[in-house]
């Protein structure tokens, strides 16, 4: 527990903490400008359900993946970096208690980023309604997305450990960035192809998209897509938990 609050505490010296707000934002914007367009030209209430649904779609594939593997790669790699992980290594505890309390911390910045988006477009949906230029929002909206929100957190949070198992071995922050760069254009050119359903990158945006029935993209076999994920996140645990175990203390 005094790690996980040593990990916490680093959070303040770091610029990691000033992208959740920026991250938080840019998904509603992305969101509310089609909106509020064809607003403009069409004098068509916005639709709330949209609102939410692009929120969280964005959040999903263009923004959480390769915000939470800079994160990732930043937490892991920065120790290596300013040659801190020497004094981490002779420390009493095990390796791996440390690098769960790094999972731990990753997992608080993806909770924030998920909740803070949530709560402007909340915003956003009320002024909107206010306004007359929105639907209203009924409580079985706000609870069905409360739990595909939810269900995000928890699918962004299973692909962590790839990130971080590219991290530890590279002990580079550029390497993570670029796979999950890499796994977004990849997941994003071929998420209406079936085998999208078993990519890691692409299965949180495809269980979304089945959910709130978002054009094409039905027919998921959400409890198969999820099992990938929870073998992909045990398999490059165990192997992160193998490279940090085995790391010599004068790596990096």
């Amino acid at each position: 527990m005094i790690n996980f609050v040593s990990e916490l505490r680093k959070l303040k010296r770091s610029s990691m903490l000033f992208l959740i707000p920026l991250a938080s934002i840019v998904p509603v914007i992305l969101s509310f400008v089609p909106a509020y367009l064809n607003y403009r030209a069409t004098g068509d209430m916005f639709d709330t359900n949209q609102l939410f649904q692009g929120n969280i779609i964005f959040l999903n594939l263009l923004i959480g993946i390769p915000l939470f593997a800079l994160i990732t790669g930043e937490i892991v790699v920065r120790e290596y970096q300013l040659k801190t992980i020497n004094y981490l290594f002779t420390s009493p505890g095990r390796r791996i208690q440390f690098l769960i309390n790094k999972l731990m911390v990753i997992f608080v910045y993806i909770v924030l980023t998920f909740v803070f988006s949530m709560c402007l477009t909340l915003i956003v949906v009320g002024l909107a309604a206010q306004a007359d230029i929105g639907s209203s929002l009924s409580s079985d909206l706000i609870l069905s997305y409360l739990q595909l929100y939810g269900l995000s957190i928890w699918m962004q949070f299973l692909l962590v450990p790839i990130t971080m198992m590219v991290s530890i071995a590279t002990k580079n922050i550029i390497a993570p960035i670029i796979l999950a760069i890499f796994g977004v254009i990849i997941a994003g050119t071929g998420l209406g192809s079936q085998w999208a359903t078993f990519f890691p990158w692409a299965v949180p945006s495809r269980i979304v998209f089945a959910l709130t029935d978002y054009g094409n993209y039905g027919g998921v076999n959400v409890a198969f897509s999820m099992t990938i994920l929870v073998v992909v996140f045990l398999l490059a645990l165990l192997l992160s938990m193998v490279l940090y175990e085995k790391a010599d203390v004068d790596d990096g």
